[in-house]
């Protein structure tokens, strides 16, 4: 159901802009922020990344409150289709990120 309010507007060129934009701010806030505190309380750098990395994850309850947003009209089609992506795209880049820095280790 998630996937019929989206809007195809938001696959051309500015629509992808904002996309990458929001992708790289929730993977970099998301990483940075869980492999800081993770660092913090005395958590190695790779073990830290990598608890970063699966913090990344957003999955389905993001999708069912995105789709609450919508619903009460808090988001708009265009923000609303940003998100369900960012948080599709983030989900599924979790286990390619998590080998690629276990291989790096």
């Amino acid at each position: 159901m998630t996937g019929l309010h989206m809007q195809r507007s938001m696959f051309q060129s500015s629509g992808l802009a904002w996309l990458a934009m929001i992708l790289f701010l929730a993977i970099a806030g998301k990483i940075a922020g869980a492999g800081l505190a993770a660092r913090l309380s005395g958590i190695s750098g790779p073990s830290a990344i990598r608890i970063g990395i699966l913090m990344n994850t957003r999955g389905l309850v993001e999708l069912i409150v995105l789709n609450l947003g919508y619903r009460e009209g808090i988001l708009s089609g265009s923000l609303f289709t940003l998100f369900v992506l960012m948080a599709l795209l983030t989900t599924a880049m979790t286990v390619p990120l998590l080998n690629l820095s276990e291989r790096r280790s």
